[in-house]
């Protein structure tokens, strides 16, 4: 459905409702601890973590990435060995749960992407 709809606009209007969906409110933000954190000082500190554990494991972010947009967490992830890449996206079971509801009740086509996410990883759900 996001492929098929994708394909019938403009890149304008593309761009248009993907800034409308992910950079507008918190409630469908691609930043995960958006969802947990806010704008609070407890975010710096789970951002530092999060940059260790990249870097530890010889992932390095670009100047001004930000370490939990969601595309960079699944792109760690798919670095790991399959244990390794459940046990981390558990840790953040909670946030896509909820990312994936708020996606679903704007009856928009990316909620399908964000439930192929928890679908490959269904047990991080439990």
């Amino acid at each position: 459905a996001l492929i098929t709809r994708l394909s019938r606009r403009s890149p304008l209007e593309v761009e248009a409702d993907h800034v409308e969906l992910f950079d507008r409110g918190r409630g469908t933000a691609l930043h995960l601890f958006e969802h947990v954190h806010g704008d609070s000082r407890d975010r710096g500190p789970a951002m530092v973590d999060l940059c260790q554990t990249y870097e530890a494991a010889g992932l390095f972010l670009a100047p001004g990435e930000l370490p939990d947009h969601l595309g960079v967490v699944l792109e760690y992830a798919s670095t790991q060995p399959p244990d390794s890449a459940r046990e981390f996206l558990r840790k953040f079971a909670t946030i896509l749960k909820v990312f994936f509801t708020r996606l679903f009740r704007r009856r928009g086509p990316s909620a399908g992407v964000a439930a192929a996410v928890l679908d490959l990883h269904r047990d991080i759900c439990t």
